[in-house]
């Protein structure tokens, strides 16, 4: 019988499974289930598992949208750099939105010299800025990049297609060791777990290893579970302030 993945990750994924469930065994047919549902959550998270049409339309959507962390580290560039205005240096993403803030203020349209041209950031070059203009460009993409420092959250970044990859790993792996009906926050994230140890199994072929290792895929699955309780925290805490509020009178 011929499956998806590599023979090598499924002997793996079969050795902690038996481990974790030694007295449930699995049949072909339960290990056919478990290579199809893999292979479609990793093509469907962007991995490198064939090059159909979709996953790689997904991974140049992935890929084409740039962090909050890569665009303050390009508004920082700009501040600094000797040219902020030169292609290596001002992405085209970045140039429109200096372009954008800067004529809200008005920046770029006073004590120009004449050219016959409309005064876009897109046709001049650096030298052909006035030194004051210059200077206010500068500060722009300062604020610029503290805009989108603001943004980047504190501890692990928020990737979510490698969360996403997490909570369907999840779901495989309580199928595949016969307790589907468990809840999968209840899931141990120590780098001993077989929880673990099975979604690094899983997915150390198709990512790269600093994504999937057994500590980053811990400290991910932590995080994760912190935050759902977090808004599961919150929502019961609302529940009962409205619970005591006394009912008004008609």
């Amino acid at each position: 019988m011929a499956y998806l993945l590599p023979l090598a990750v499924l002997q793996k994924i079969v050795s902690i499974v038996r481990r974790r469930s030694p007295h449930f065994m699995i049949d072909r047919r339960r290990l056919r289930e478990i290579d199809q549902g893999l292979y479609a959550l990793l093509g469907a998270v962007g991995a490198k598992v064939d090059d159909s049409e979709y996953t790689l339309a997904f991974r140049e959507a992935v890929n084409a949208k740039p962090s909050d962390y890569a665009m303050a580290e390009v508004f920082r560039q700009i501040a600094i750099a000797e040219n902020p205005l030169a292609p290596t240096v001002c992405t085209p993403d970045a140039l429109a939105q200096l372009e954008g803030l800067a004529r809200t203020r008005r920046a770029i349209h006073a004590d120009l010299p004449q050219h016959n041209r409309r005064y876009h950031l897109i046709y001049m070059t650096w030298d052909e800025l006035p030194v004051s203009e210059q200077e206010a460009l500068r500060q722009t993409a300062r604020e610029l990049e503290a805009k989108f420092r603001s943004r980047i959250r504190q501890g692990a970044t928020e990737k979510s297609s490698q969360n996403a990859l997490l909570i369907g790993l999840a779901d495989i792996y309580l199928r595949a060791t016969n307790d589907w009906m468990s809840d999968p926050l209840e899931l141990p994230h120590s780098i001993r777990s077989f929880f673990i140890q099975f979604a690094h199994a899983s997915a150390s072929p198709f990512f790269p290893k600093t994504e999937v290792s057994l500590k980053a895929l811990s400290d991910r699955w932590a995080n994760w579970k912190r935050s759902q309780n977090r808004v599961a925290g919150k929502f019961w805490a609302e529940e009962r302030q409205i619970r005591k509020r006394p009912k008004k009178l008609k």
